[in-house]
């Protein structure tokens, strides 16, 4: 990400995050910034199924992190950047 922009996108995210805690269908949503590289972000998020995320996806009180990350990010986000997984323990 770019460094002008990690203060604004951290503080958009926890903007919505008691939002998206609340949300149907959410287990887990959690952000990490990295120790060694803090312009790197991970959002780890746990849903109860694909469509529980997309709904949340939708919602309005996601609008400030979509901005703010648009200007934030150093390259767009693709679909090899947002990874869907099972818990495999389970």
């Amino acid at each position: 990400m770019k460094p002008e922009y990690t203060d604004a996108l951290i503080e958009a995210f926890l903007d919505v995050t008691p939002d998206s805690r609340g949300a149907p269908g959410n287990i887990r949503f959690d952000l990490y910034q990295a120790i060694e590289a803090p312009n790197t972000l991970v959002l780890f998020e746990r849903w109860e199924n694909v469509a529980a995320h997309e709904a949340h996806l939708a919602q309005d009180y996601n609008a400030p992190v979509s901005a703010v990350m648009a200007d934030a990010l150093e390259e767009p986000l693709s679909p090899a950047t947002r990874i869907l997984a099972v818990d495999a323990s389970e």
